[in-house]
C-alpha cells in the first residue's frame, strides 16, 4: 500500500474532502445491501456486512470530528490510510480512489 491516497487526501481541500467521503459513505451502503440473503431476515455474508459497516463507521466518526474542529481528531493522512486499509479489504483499490478524488471539484 502506497500513501498515493493519503498524501492526496491530507492535501485535498474541505470541500473534495467532503464530497469524497459522502460518495464512499454512499457506496458502503451498497455494499452493505449485497451482503443480504433475498428474502429472508439473515446476511448472506456477514463479513462483507461487518466490513462495510466498519469502513462506514471510520468516515462518520472521522466527519463528527471534522466537521466539530475537533483537535484531538485523527490527522487527515493518518485517517487516510486507516480508511484505505478498510476498503480494500471490501475490494475497492486505491487507484480508484484517487481517481475519484482527482475527478471532484471544489477548491
Amino acid at each position: 500500500m502506497s500513501d498515493g491516497f493519503a498524501a492526496l487526501f491530507q492535501e485535498a481541500s474541505e470541500q473534495r474532502k467532503l464530497r469524497l467521503l459522502a460518495e464512499l459513505s454512499y457506496e458502503l451502503t451498497m455494499h452493505g445491501r449485497a451482503a443480504y440473503a433475498a428474502g429472508a431476515d439473515e446476511f448472506a455474508d456477514p463479513l462483507r456486512m461487518r466490513l462495510a459497516n466498519e469502513a462506514n463507521h471510520r468516515i462518520q466518526s472521522y466527519l463528527r470530528a471534522y466537521l466539530a474542529d475537533r483537535s484531538d481528531r485523527i490527522p487527515d493522512k493518518a485517517f487516510a490510510l486507516v480508511l484505505l486499509e478498510s476498503l480494500e479489504r471490501l475490494g475497492i483499490a486505491e487507484s480508484r480512489l484517487v481517481e475519484t478524488l482527482d475527478g471532484l471539484s471544489g477548491g
